[in-house]
């Protein structure tokens, strides 16, 4: 997807003053269609060991780590990861 930004400053730039910046899409790139939840096994990046941390996933997919939890929630809840331990604080996930 690719975005337009846009702030309200005074300047010529929009930047002095500038409270807001709102990113609204121009164009959609692809559509990806989601039937079943073995279908969102296509959101776990290529290259994660068997045994893997958020942190790892974070990563390996280039997201950052707070969209990584987020994402391994979800994925949890649908059964495509499953929680297998804990390696100290942080939670063990792996491919079911």
């Amino acid at each position: 997807m690719k975005w337009k930004k846009s702030a309200n400053g005074w300047s010529n730039d929009k930047k002095k003053g500038s409270t807001r910046c709102d990113r609204m899409p121009i164009d959609i790139v692809d559509e990806i269609h989601f039937n079943n939840p073995n279908d969102y096994a296509i959101c776990v990046p290529e290259g994660l060991a068997d045994e893997f941390t958020s942190n790892d996933f974070a990563k390996c997919a280039k997201i950052r780590l707070k969209n990584a939890q987020t994402t391994l929630n979800i994925l949890s809840y649908l059964g495509v990861v499953v929680k297998c331990g804990k390696k100290g604080k942080n939670i063990l996930y792996k491919k079911s």
